[in-house]
């Protein structure tokens, strides 16, 4: 959630965008992207707006550290669990959940958003964590706009 000052990070980006283009889906007036993740370094500059990623449910679950179950423990920990009905209607939802009682047969790892944070201290981060909050959602239509996000107090005490 820092800025890019290596341009060239966003150039293989979009090349990577033209030769593979994302995996999208159309809902009502939105498109919704799956994530590509960016080339990792050691370069920050200032926060900016971040992509946190969509875990992918149509590949099966492998033991590699990376994997899908891994994705979901992850999202499962920082926004809890899903909710029920999102489970109910996804056709790869039984390779990650018992879909009777909802709930996922994998450890979650005990890292909380604030856990994750910590560049910022005191009310910034308080404002900070508010801000990430209002996008961490499971339901699309309970997320901020960019637009209503513009207007968010820690945005504007940039």
């Amino acid at each position: 959630m820092l800025g890019i000052e290596d341009p060239s990070i966003l150039a293989d980006f979009e090349e990577a965008e033209k030769s593979n283009p994302s995996p999208r889906e159309i809902i009502e007036d939105r498109v919704i992207y799956l994530s590509h993740k960016l080339k990792k370094t050691n370069q920050h500059d200032r926060p900016v707006l971040c992509d946190f990623s969509q875990a992918p449910l149509d590949q099966p679950v492998t033991q590699k550290q990376d994997s899908d179950a891994n994705h979901i423990a992850e999202m499962i920990a920082l926004l809890g669990p899903p909710p029920r009905e999102m489970i109910q209607n996804s056709d790869y939802a039984t390779d990650f959940f018992d879909i009777e009682v909802g709930r996922a047969p994998f450890q979650f790892p005990l890292r909380t958003l604030e856990h994750l944070e910590g560049n910022l201290e005191g009310e910034q981060q308080q404002l900070f964590l508010k801000f990430m909050r209002k996008m961490l959602r499971w339901r699309l239509e309970e997320r901020c706009s960019a637009r209503d996000l513009l207007s968010d107090q820690w945005l504007r005490s940039l």
